[in-house]
């Protein structure tokens, strides 16, 4: 690798807070430099000329950096959120309404808050997790979330 591109490239990355990411710019911006050099090299121009003119093409490495960071930025789905919110309330309510017409035991509503307090950290927790790291264990996972589930459905019949 060009000591110029590989200057740019460790540059661009510097700017991107998110480290998952940066082996995946180094791929796709290397091949943009190189596909850029060999066109400029077929035109006629020298191989250092040819990397001059291929990264003056790829623009600021600064900016695009603090592009790619805005881009790679872990947002929030507020979307989701507020429904989760409003379903959470609603079901809420509704424990509320049966255990007020003594439907329910005393601590139902108590309990049921506990789980939902536990359940948006839990939430939360996962929002900013990056599920790539556990794609291999993807097949066990299934098998034991289905595998606890049976347990439920069973020891409650």
């Amino acid at each position: 690798m060009n000591l110029k591109m590989q200057s740019y490239i460790e540059t661009v990355c510097s700017f991107v807070k998110s480290q998952e990411v940066h082996c995946d710019i180094q791929s796709e911006l290397e091949n943009h430099i190189i596909e850029s050099v060999d066109e400029y090299k077929a035109s006629g121009f020298s191989e250092d000329e040819a990397f001059k003119k291929a990264l003056a093409l790829m623009g600021d490495p600064n900016i695009l950096g603090k592009q790619l960071n805005q881009v790679h930025k872990p947002r929030i789905d507020w979307k989701t959120i507020s429904l989760v919110t409003t379903l959470i309330g609603i079901g809420l309510a509704n424990l509320y309404s049966m255990q007020r017409s003594l439907l329910l035991s005393e601590d139902a509503v108590f309990r049921q808050l506990l789980s939902v307090g536990l359940g948006i950290i839990v939430m939360i927790s996962f929002m900013f997790f990056d599920y790539r790291k556990i794609m291999k264990y993807s097949m066990g996972l299934l098998l034991g979330t289905l595998g606890m589930m049976m347990l439920v459905f069973f020891r409650e019949a």
